[in-house]
């Protein structure tokens, strides 16, 4: 389900929430852990686009536009 965010953290990527490096350092456990990213695409309405996800440890919603577009 999509819920609002307040997105107060930002996290360095490609590090772990859990890492130092990922400028957040939260050890704690977490059930579902949210990521936000803008991305800009120049492609006509009918062109599929193609997303990439290089870090997706178990699983993904993904939500475009506030609308829920797939699960990997």
């Amino acid at each position: 389900m999509y819920r609002e965010h307040d997105w107060s953290e930002h996290i360095e990527v490609s590090f772990a929430y859990q890492s130092q490096l990922s400028g957040i350092s939260d050890t704690t456990g977490h059930a579902v852990v949210w990521y936000q990213r803008t991305v800009t695409s120049q492609a006509e309405s009918e062109e599929t686009v193609l997303l990439h996800f290089g870090a997706v440890d178990y699983g993904a919603d993904i939500w475009l536009d506030g609308q829920f577009i797939g699960h990997h």
